[in-house]
């Protein structure tokens, strides 16, 4: 593979640093062996394959290893270096244990710690620790959690490579996620909405570096406590704490690709002051794709067949930034305010050629296109939290939040097509604006015997507009001249009042949680030019509940319900016509309504000692699904594509996830779903598809030594069954290690992705009794990736208070 001068430049000196730094860890001191046991504190029992975790006494977030007791339930940490630790152990059904903090001195080679002794658990409604005090893998009662920073493979990748390991998420041939099988879905960063995450999801996680990420929380079946949008459920993307003290990290990485990533976090508490922040860029240059498409018309009249193929360059620039202020006013009170800034720019250009084959099957007649693609997005958001707790209880708490959250939207599009018929041009121009406020109440009151009442109230407040032109012109020294039937300017307004109440209970062995979710949605957007305009009015009530049931601390079985929606946006609703290619429109549908589905879920869950197994069977419905669909004109050859509310959908699934700790250095961790939807049309009941989609993924970790670490990790991918159509199976792996030095305050990357194919082809086949259009995109395989993270100061406790308004009504855009 041929590398470009920068990134040769950059990797080079990455591997300088390495190398002239490297010396400083080649003397090992001397080694000593930590034995010790764990006990069930009731009965005086030693706990086999209980998890066990060695920290720093300094650091008592991150542990130096994790490993689980044998079945005799005792432990050993071996060629451990002097310092001061801390050992935390813990078992399903039980509550953490800590030893008390000693140290380890060079005269020492045999350590035996007091026996930890664990006490049962409370039957609560907490989350349950899978495999570690830091697992992979964690799970509680409406959510499944991914710890990302426990995952070694993940150094110098970004936000898309974590998402392919998590449990129910997958990723297609072009970056688009879906969750639980569904594209429609709501990502949130640490708990609350933010513009980088609304309007394009794709970019957003492709441009943001997994080495800022903690976890990803997976919320298949929310609770009446958020909001309603999220067909498939929700993501939430959790940055890395912050602690008293200060610390931080400065990572760079590079790939082959042309990719270039910077990104720093930073933190620091005084007293009760704290304040953390992060800023991150991330640069493509001259990224190339190639596709192709054939378009058949089964009555043949404009053309018998379409062909196209062509290449698009793009470049692309994206930055982020995030400051946190918190202030502790007491103990039983909490200010905190936090700020971002992010945007950026893209601009691609596709060259393409097109072959008309006539009716008659015997001409062909050829034309030249080429596209130009403009696009910036610039956008800002602001925050206020206050937290309330209560002296008489611990788990009072009340939480006042507000959110304000602002973006834009340009784009330009030029195309021109030259062909024997004539030249035409076209220039397309949109500028859009979304300014949000969120004001939200949520109150927590615990009963008598161990029950909990959640409530809270919402507002949402959505202003946006658009400003769309469509000119076009004939000869290049032309000017252009506006289309004004397609030009406009588009306001649109949104109010959305929800309120909810959940109540959470134990009986028995049983814990429940049922709730009840009440919005109200009014909408108001107005064409100004074509006098046209949108109203709705309408109440939506979202039942939810949750019963699961323990067996022997080891199994769990549940059962939930819950209904969802999804309202149209901005982009859904414009009736703009992306006219650049002129046999192949695209625009929106001012007259969609939301589209409700109902879900039903049974889990079941194994947690035992090196093991844990989740799998969960779903149903979801829906009688309003927002379709995309197109339909063909013979006579002109135009295809047109377009939403509607025509949709009748089934959906069959089955998922699963398996982490098993092999040895306390080997890991291994495997993801399946398995989905059978139905699809028709409602309006016209012949056009209807069924079939099979899923996805699988398989990673393992082995720690060589505690400073080397290396990887391998695969998946594949196919999308469920569309209305129209398929689109076909598409597949991933990579490779690659870790090395840290300087006291593991440098950890030095390389990953090899795709290494053995060029190009990754993905294929769809989508049409109807009238035309079928086939597509063939090609992105590039093969990738190196090269990183370096600098890791600096003292850690002992968390700083954020942040809690963050979580607007996971809207849905995010792939």
């Amino acid at each position: 593979m041929i590398f470009t001068n920068i990134a040769l430049y950059r990797i080079s000196l990455c591997l300088i640093l390495a190398f002239l730094t490297g010396q400083a860890w080649a003397q090992a001191p001397k080694k000593i062996t930590i034995k010790g046991m764990v006990q069930d504190s009731v009965q005086s029992k030693t706990l086999p394959f209980a998890t066990v975790g060695l920290y720093h006494a300094s650091n008592q977030q991150k542990p130096l290893r994790n490993m689980f007791t044998d079945n005799k339930g005792h432990f050993e940490f071996t060629q451990v270096d002097t310092g001061h630790y801390i050992i935390f152990a813990s078992y399903s059904g039980f509550t953490e244990k800590a030893s008390a903090p000693f140290r380890a001195t060079s005269d020492q080679t045999l350590i035996e710690v007091s026996a930890l002794q664990l006490g049962p658990a409370s039957q609560n409604l907490a989350a349950v620790t899978v495999s570690a005090r830091r697992p992979l893998i964690e799970h509680s009662e409406d959510k499944l959690i991914y710890n990302a920073e426990a995952d070694p493979s993940n150094a110098g990748q970004m936000a898309t490579d974590i998402l392919r390991k998590t449990p129910f998420l997958s990723v297609d041939g072009e970056g688009n996620v879906q969750l639980n099988g569904q594209s429609n879905f709501k990502v949130l960063l640490n708990g609350k909405e933010t513009a980088m995450f609304t309007r394009n999801v794709k970019e957003a996680l492709q441009s943001f570096p997994a080495n800022l990420i903690k976890s990803i929380e997976v919320i298949t079946t929310p609770s009446a406590k958020y909001d309603g949008e999220g067909v498939g459920g929700i993501i939430n993307i959790i940055t890395k704490k912050k602690v008293i003290g200060y610390n931080g990290n400065i990572g760079i990485n590079q790939n082959t690709l042309g990719n270039s990533n910077i990104n720093a976090n930073a933190s620091f508490k005084y007293g009760k002051l704290g304040f953390s922040g992060y800023y991150g860029l991330n640069r493509v240059d001259g990224f190339k794709t190639r596709n192709a498409a054939e378009t058949e018309s089964y009555n043949p009249i404009a053309y018998y067949k379409r062909i196209t193929a062509g290449q698009r360059k793009n470049n692309n620039f994206y930055n982020y930034g995030n400051v946190e202020l918190s202030w502790d006013l007491d103990s039983m009170n909490t200010l905190s305010t936090y700020a971002s800034l992010n945007g950026g720019h893209s601009e691609s250009n596709n060259q393409r050629y097109f072959d008309l084959v006539s009716p008659n099957k015997s001409d062909t007649t050829r034309s030249l296109f080429n596209e130009q693609f403009n696009y910036r997005s610039p956008g800002w958001n602001w925050g206020i939290d206050y937290i309330r707790k209560f002296r008489r209880n611990p788990q009072q708490e009340l939480t006042i939040k507000m959110f304000h959250d602002y973006g834009n939207e340009k784009n330009t599009q030029l195309s021109d097509q030259q062909s024997p018929g004539g030249n035409r041009s076209i220039k397309n121009y949109n500028d859009a604006d979304n300014f949000q406020s969120t004001w939200q109440l949520d109150y927590v009151h615990p009963l008598k015997n161990k029950m909990k009442l959640e409530t809270g109230f919402k507002l949402i407040t959505r202003n946006a507009s658009s400003f769309y032109e469509s000119q076009h012109r004939t000869f290049p020294n032309d000017k252009y001249i506006i289309d004004t039937s397609n030009s406009d300017n588009f306001s649109y307004k949104q109010l959305v009042y929800g309120t909810y109440a959940t109540l959470r209970f134990t009986i028995k062995k049983y814990s429940f949680r049922i709730g009840a979710r009440l919005e109200r949605t009014v909408v108001d957007g107005d064409f100004v030019k074509s006098n046209t305009t949108v109203e709705q009015d309408y109440l939506t009530l979202i039942p939810s509940f949750f019963v699961s049931r323990k067996f022997a601390n080891i199994h769990t079985l549940s059962l939930s319900y819950t209904k969802r929606l999804a309202r149209p946006y901005i982009w859904d609703l414009n009736p703009f016509v992306n006219n650049t290619d002129t046999l192949n429109l695209n625009f929106g549908n001012p007259q969609l309504n939301p589209e409700l589905y109902h879900s039903l879920e049974f889990g079941y869950t194994i947690l035992k000692g090196k093991t844990n197994i989740n799998i969960r069977l779903s149903e979801s419905f829906s009688n309003s699904q927002i379709t995309r669909y197109s339909y063909f004109n013979s006579t002109t050859g135009v295809s047109s594509w377009t939403l509607g509310n025509i949709g009748t959908y089934y959906s069959t699934g089955l998922a699963g996830n398996i982490t098993v700790s092999i040895t306390p250095k080997w890991r291994v961790n495997s993801n399946l779903g398995l989905r059978y939807d139905f699809v028709k049309n409602r309006f016209d009941p012949s056009q209807k598809n069924q079939g099979f989609g899923g996805y699988g993924s398989f990673s393992t970790n082995v720690d060589i030594t505690k400073k080397i670490s290396t990887y391998f990790s695969t998946n594949m991918f196919r999308s469920p069954a569309q209305l129209q159509g398929y689109y076909g199976i598409n597949y991933w792996y990579g490779f690659g290690g870790t090395l840290k030095f300087l006291k593991d305050k440098f950890t030095l990357s390389l990953n090899l992705n795709n290494i053995f194919q060029k190009e990754l082809p993905w294929k769809s086949s989508l049409g109807d009794n009238n035309f079928r259009t086939t597509s063939w995109n090609y992105r590039p395989g093969r990738q190196v990736n090269i990183g370096l993270r600098w890791n600096f100061g003292k850690l002992t406790e968390n700083v954020s208070r942040k809690r963050g308004v979580s607007n996971d009504d809207q849905k995010a855009s792939n």
